[in-house]
């Protein structure tokens, strides 16, 4: 068990609050990007090999739900 857990939220350009991620583990902001620039987020936990999520499909960035 990690005993953590990380909500990743992000504001629209109407102000309004969206959530990217909520994750359980230890969330680690890497130097890589993805497309948009987002940063690539290590989801690390018990073990050696971590998620890692990267906001992009097809490598185009990814759109949220509004």
């Amino acid at each position: 068990n990690t005993g953590q857990a990380f909500w990743l939220l992000s504001q629209g350009a109407n102000g309004r609050w969206t959530v990217m991620a909520n994750e359980t583990g230890i969330a680690e902001f890497l130097p890589t990007k993805g497309v948009g620039g987002r940063p690539d987020i290590s989801i690390g936990g018990p073990g050696l090999c971590f998620q890692v999520q990267r906001w992009e499909y097809e490598g185009k960035a990814c759109k949220r739900p509004r």
